[in-house]
């Protein structure tokens, strides 16, 4: 009985489809796996650029901080160097003190 109805749909395949029903079942087959291949593609290519853009993102992070550190630093050294001027001052202004202290004594 099953080989009947298979001989029928083949028939009917034959004769709706020009006789050639494997290769245009391959046909058909194949645009699938074209279309779903260029789907996973393009998926691939948007989580590339998602991955470009984080990865931008993360870059601009870092120089900022880089940017900020150099900055404090700076601001460090700076200071640094005030308080070595104003310590040198302040051993001048005790030195000066001291020789008018004896001036007078």
């Amino acid at each position: 009985m099953s080989g009947i109805i298979g001989a029928v749909v083949g028939a009917i395949g034959g004769t709706l489809l020009g006789g050639n029903s494997i290769g245009v079942t391959g046909s058909i087959g194949n645009g699938l796996l074209e279309g779903w291949e260029t789907n996973v593609l393009a998926q691939q290519d948007m989580m590339n650029e998602q991955m470009a853009y984080f990865q931008l993102g993360v870059q601009k992070q870092a120089n900022q901080f880089n940017m900020m550190t150099d900055e404090m630093s700076e601001l460090q050294r700076e200071q640094n160097t005030l308080r070595e001027v104003a310590m040198e001052q302040r051993k001048a202004d005790i030195s000066i003190t001291r020789e008018f202290i004896r001036s007078i004594g």
